[in-house]
């Protein structure tokens, strides 16, 4: 009986071990793909500063590199469901932020914003280190990894792929994979079935060299810059009277960085005296999008523990890194307790709904999102902060809701809106949009490329056949052996990469 004790002890000691070495290993991968780009400072800013809130309202922040990319700031419209049955027949009216409207050309979303930041800090790392490798990481529908791909080729930073994982299929997810076939040769491709680019990321973050990554859904310094810029944006916009006041802000968590930078972009306006976010029952309604960290919260509360401020990548986390990166080159003073504030927010003025019929599975819609997202045909654009550029001809599209990202914040706008009109409650609504409206097209025959994979990797094809598509408004699919390319190619858009 005693030896078997002793078994059990050393067994168990040698359980506990090996958990707090993987799990510190984890948090070393995870902090050193954080901080991998850092904001590129200079001594001065430039000579002709772009006209960013960020740079207006906090002047010493124009010293950080920053690379126009898109169509900023981006409209925000009014959307109508017209006499929804679930409403006693009223319309269903709310805002959406369009993020996915802010490029015609290349590659729009909420990714685009981080980019500007990030991609201009790779710039001045190449001018440095020529031969830098830079790598983009995320899963299979990763919209970070196409984003920073197009716009990488855009401005001249070579960027590679790699694809921790594959999400399970569904069409749109498998398109993000497409397109990156599109935009650089397989090559650079790394799928998940390949440890090779899992040895390249390791490669990059542990040895000293100049190789970077890029943050998990752009989540860095560098990235929730962009994120806090649209904040600002935002609150322009309200305090210019382009658009009332809202109630609530409704937003998928993914990496955290647009739901930190929001938060935090929030505060800093509140801090200026910025006449915007002013009802006293403001708040953010932010849904996980990983059924993971969704359970995570529900059982241990861990997007608001105090003890999250120790792991990358979560809120508390990033308000502490970025507050101390922006008291150092001084934007803020330090009579502002820039952490605090937004430590405060987030504990007071924001709803995290993680529950299981929302959330669903990482990667497609849930139950209740597919079923918000079947209204997509429904939805009326009528007004909108850019409607004066309107024409008869020009109508704004209407937003399309992914599986992936919107549509789950979506489904909770919905049933709060329909409540709300059913007892004659009025709410100003607001859906910040974070998917692109377009789907680029790169100069690379990716159907070839397609194939190619597909032949190397039969779990690819067989992955790409079973990506179905979820939405009314993008009706295609992908099948290497018995189709073509013009099963998918029409949701797709030919960029201005060459």
């Amino acid at each position: 009986m005693s030896v078997l004790l002793v078994i059990l002890v050393v067994v168990s000691t040698l359980a506990v071990v090996a958990a707090t070495v993987f799990l510190f290993f984890l948090g070393s991968v995870l902090s050193r793909i954080y901080h991998s780009i850092k904001p590129h400072v200079t001594a001065q800013p430039p000579s002709l500063i772009p006209s960013l809130p960020l740079f207006r309202h906090f002047p010493a922040t124009a010293r950080v590199a920053f690379r126009p990319l898109a169509n900023f700031p981006s409209p925000v419209h009014r959307i109508r469901i017209p006499q929804s049955p679930v409403s006693n027949g009223k319309d269903l009216v709310f805002s959406v932020k369009r993020d996915d409207l802010v490029s015609t050309s290349l590659y729009s979303g909420n990714k685009v914003r981080t980019l500007q930041f990030v991609i201009a800090s790779c710039e001045a790392h190449q001018e440095s280190y020529q031969n830098a490798k830079l790598f983009a990481i995320g899963s299979a529908g990763s919209n970070q990894v196409v984003c920073a791909l197009t716009y990488g080729k855009s401005v001249g930073v070579n960027v590679d792929a790699v694809y921790l994982k594959s999400d399970l299929p569904d069409l749109d997810n498998a398109l993000n994979v497409v397109s990156a076939l599109s935009i650089v040769p397989k090559s650079r491709i790394n799928l998940w079935d390949n440890s090779s680019g899992m040895w390249k990321l390791l490669n990059a973050l542990f040895r000293s060299g100049p190789d970077r990554v890029f943050g998990m859904g752009g989540n860095s310094i560098a990235g929730t810059l962009g994120q806090i810029n649209g904040a600002l944006e935002l609150a322009e916009q309200i305090e210019s009277g382009q658009i009332a006041d809202i109630d609530a802000l409704y937003l998928p968590i993914g990496s955290s960085c647009t739901f930190t930078g929001l938060i935090l972009g929030i505060c800093l306006a509140q801090y200026r005296g910025i006449k915007a976010f002013q009802s006293p029952d403001f708040k953010i309604v932010a849904v996980p999008i990983h059924h993971t960290f969704a359970g995570l919260h529900r059982s241990i509360g861990i997007y608001k523990a105090e003890w999250s401020s120790y792991i990358p990548t979560l809120p508390k986390y990033n308000f502490h890194h970025v507050s101390a990166f922006l008291k150092s080159i001084g934007a803020i003073d330090s009579t502002f307790d820039l952490e605090a504030a937004a430590g405060d927010f987030l504990t007071h003025h924001v709803d995290i709904v993680a529950d299981e019929d929302i959330v669903g599975l990482y990667g497609v819609h849930s139950t209740r999102s597919l079923r918000a997202a079947s209204y997509d045909t429904l939805l009326q654009v009528f007004d909108g902060t850019n409607k004066s550029e309107w024409s008869a001809e020009s109508q704004p599209p209407v937003p399309w809701i992914c599986g992936h990202f919107v549509g789950k914040p979506f489904a909770v706008l919905l049933n709060d809106l329909e409540r709300n009109t059913r007892n004659g409650v009025e709410k100003h609504l607001l859906l910040w949009q974070t998917k692109s409206a377009i789907q680029p097209k790169g100069p690379v025959d990716e159907w070839m490329q397609v194939k190619e994979v597909a032949d190397d990797s039969k779990e690819f094809g067989k992955w790409l056949k079973e990506s179905q598509p979820h939405s009314l408004l993008r009706r295609g699919y992908i099948d290497v052996a018995d189709g073509k390319p013009e099963d998918y190619q029409f949701i797709m858009k030919e960029t201005s990469l060459i």
